[in-house]
């Protein structure tokens, strides 16, 4: 889900500059990317840390959560590219 939100961002970021309008990260996209962080970090070291495994499990949900919801947020604010009204 994440790489298909990172490629789906990507790709409306290339078709706004097409139309010479740069899209900004919001701060969603910015927890995103550390609530990522953090969850694959306690993945890893949790598997060395046993009673860390379970906080790694509700990270990654955590990580899913601001996944979806900084897509959905990121489409929102930038509909018109969507629909072609930027141009």
């Amino acid at each position: 889900l994440s790489i298909d939100n990172n490629l789906a961002e990507r790709t409306l970021r290339m078709v706004a500059l097409e139309n010479d309008l740069p899209i900004a990260a919001n701060a969603w996209g910015k927890a995103k990317t550390v609530s990522q962080i953090v969850a694959v970090s306690i993945l890893i070291l949790g598997t060395h840390l046993g009673p860390w495994m379970p906080l790694g499990r509700v990270a990654l949900w955590v990580a899913l959560v601001l996944t979806v919801w900084s897509m959905l947020v990121y489409f929102w604010q930038n509909r018109s590219v969507i629909a072609g009204d930027a141009a």
